[in-house]
């Protein structure tokens, strides 16, 4: 049986974030001290959001990302071992900690946009021809050229990883990786987790648990 200290880190990472509602890079990465290591036989993926849709798609496409660099590893996800009729009660503190247990997994990565917010871009909006031969005809089309005077919007969505390696032990913090990164005008819940997941573990590839090869 874990020790109860080493589980119940993980169930505070997650009820934190039921909360609070090219070359990989990452906004912000935090990483504890010292710790080195691979990956578990089994890995559970918990998505953290009130919309089972981005539970659902951001989980489904980590899993996806991780076994294509991981073959190695079993996946669990977290809409599995928390179903959407699990209520307050399968949120709980003791529960969360009864499941994770249960399933013997030795790592949980979680994952929940915490923030979102717009930024604008000021500059001049103006038309360049651009002539196109065809035959003896010349086709003149605009191309779009901005200066000063146009806004554009994006809306960027802010999400959040935090690993737990329950091997660590021994009354030891399990919290061992924490990163940030952005998704900027993603054209769908699923095209934004695509590009998350991807990046996500692309950097862990590179960064914490190169793959055996």
């Amino acid at each position: 049986m874990k020790n109860p200290i080493i589980v119940r880190s993980v169930v505070m990472g997650v009820c934190a974030f039921i909360m609070l509602g090219c070359a990989p890079q990452m906004d912000a990465v935090w990483k504890k001290e010292g710790y080195s290591s691979e990956w578990p036989s089994k890995v559970a993926i918990v998505a953290v959001s009130k919309s089972m849709e981005v539970r659902q798609r951001l989980e489904n496409s980590i899993a996806e990302e991780l076994t294509k660099q991981y073959p190695t590893i079993e996946v669990v996800k977290g809409v599995t071992l928390f179903p959407p009729n699990s209520g307050r009660e399968g949120w709980s503190l003791l529960n969360i900690s009864s499941v994770i247990e249960k399933e013997k997994v030795g790592s949980v990565l979680t994952a929940a946009v915490v923030n979102s917010y717009v930024t604008e871009d000021t500059s001049t909006s103006y038309y360049v021809p651009q002539y196109y031969g065809m035959g003896r005809h010349l086709i003149t089309t605009y191309d779009m050229v901005y200066g000063f005077d146009y806004t554009r919007q994006d809306v960027n969505y802010v999400l959040e990883s935090s690993l737990f390696d329950l091997r660590e032990g021994n009354g030891k913090e399990t919290l061992v990786w924490k990163v940030e990164d952005k998704v900027i005008n993603p054209s769908s819940v699923a095209s934004g987790s695509d590009t998350y997941a991807k990046n996500l573990v692309k950097y862990m590839a590179k960064n914490l648990y190169p793959p055996n090869n």
